[in-house]
């Protein structure tokens, strides 16, 4: 299976289910295009909003734009970077659908306050 699909087929089978909520939520439900990049799921709207890569046995969901995120979400760390913004999920818990929804519209504004711009 090509794509971020067959990247998420190839990956243990404890983190297959709450990668596919993920990759369902931003693709699917916000129509954001999906692709591998750099061999890990990058998700985009005009300009590239995020990507999930597995660290430290969790899923992260990393925000490109960070640094220009307000970070209401307690949970977004640096983790030494400049620029991008994370999130660490275990991948057996329930994702927290209200405090992701919310940086993800931030995340969608941004990306679409940029584009104006340019």
């Amino acid at each position: 299976m090509p794509g971020v699909e067959g990247y998420i087929e190839e990956q243990d089978p404890r983190f297959q289910s709450c990668l596919f909520k993920l990759h369902d939520y931003l693709s699917g439900e916000l129509g954001l295009t999906s692709r591998i990049r750099y061999k890990i799921p990058f998700y985009d709207q005009y300009s590239w909003i995020c990507y999930i890569n597995i660290r430290f046995d969790k899923i992260e969901l990393a925000f490109l734009r960070g640094d220009k995120m307000s970070r209401t979400w307690k949970s977004l760390d640096f983790r030494g970077r400049q620029q991008v913004v994370s999130v660490l999920f275990d991948p057996e818990e329930e994702i927290p659908w209200q405090e992701l929804s919310a940086t993800i519209q931030e995340a969608l504004l941004l990306d679409e306050e940029i584009m104006r711009h340019n």
